[in-house]
């Protein structure tokens, strides 16, 4: 469902579009509206909507409507993957489940272009500060990406609701820095309503995401797609993760001198402090 309506937006006009868009962002609250609701939504007209259902190859608003409820039974409520989850003989198939995260990374790998890639390194190189968002199955992929970058460059920061210190958070962000954001369906309302405040700022932002259309990507000026199916009732953050190590990793070496001296000084604290079992990694 997702992949048709996306495919057939490139080609609407822009109330059609709109439709579309608004579709894709909200498809919890489409699943029930009545045609003038999505319309009013949308800020368009009735008509509009079933025209724009129909250049989606659907045979007007209904059927557009059901295929967006099938979409949120078989693919975004938990209790529906789990009882979906592959079994194999009684037992749980995790050779399966290890196929699909190697799938994941492949057609991640495969979506992503080097021009994409070299323009959030550059992002990620010239902000005077990074912040890093991500709730949820999510929040563990954005709290080791800060972890990592910060011991290649300075001034990195996890949005977090701890202590509810997230206004502070925001109140240090400009039009210097960037927003690297992590959200996945069923998308985190807090993910979204960070990235719109770094957008209001004029934070430059990065998305990871499942794709240009999502809530986090209309607004990202550099989407990275990234693949998140598991085989069972969460997300993968398999891909993610190996996307975020690339972007460090891509990030070091084009300010190698400075990454050098960060992470020697890394290292140097962790000796001192004997935090780790074998210091000289």
């Amino acid at each position: 469902m997702l992949n048709k309506i996306k495919k057939a937006c490139k080609n609407l006009s822009g109330a059609k579009q709109e439709v579309a868009v608004f579709t894709l962002s909200n498809p919890d609250t489409v699943a029930f509206m009545t045609i003038d609701e999505l319309a009013s939504s949308a800020g368009v007209s009735a008509s509009t909507v079933s025209r724009a259902a129909a250049e989606m190859g659907y045979r007007g608003f209904p059927e557009m409507q059901e295929e967006v409820r099938v979409f949120l039974k078989q693919r975004l409520l938990p209790t529906e993957r789990l009882e979906r989850a592959s079994i194999s003989e009684g037992s749980f198939g995790f050779r399966e489940s290890l196929s699909k995260d190697i799938e994941n990374i492949q057609m991640t790998a495969e979506r992503i272009s080097e021009k994409t890639f070299n323009q959030a390194v550059k992002l990620l190189c010239e902000a005077r500060e990074v912040n890093v968002a991500g709730m949820r199955t999510q929040y563990g992929a954005a709290s080791f990406f800060s972890l990592v970058l910060e011991q290649v460059r300075g001034g990195v920061n996890l949005i977090t609701l701890n202590e509810g210190r997230y206004p502070e958070q925001l109140l240090r962000m400009t039009s210097e820095d960037v927003m690297v954001a992590i959200c996945f369906p069923r998308y985190a309302k807090f993910t979204v309503s960070i990235v719109e405040e770094a957008e209001r700022l004029g934070c430059r932002i990065i998305a990871l995401t499942d794709g240009a259309l999502s809530p986090v990507g209309l607004m990202a000026d550099v989407v990275i797609p990234t693949e998140y199916e598991s085989q069972s009732f969460f997300n993968s953050t398999v891909a993610a993760n190996a996307v975020l190590n690339a972007l460090a990793t891509g990030v070091a070496l084009a300010n190698k001198t400075e990454a050098l001296q960060r992470v020697g000084k890394h290292s140097e604290i962790c000796k001192r402090w004997n935090i780790l079992m074998d210091t000289d990694e």
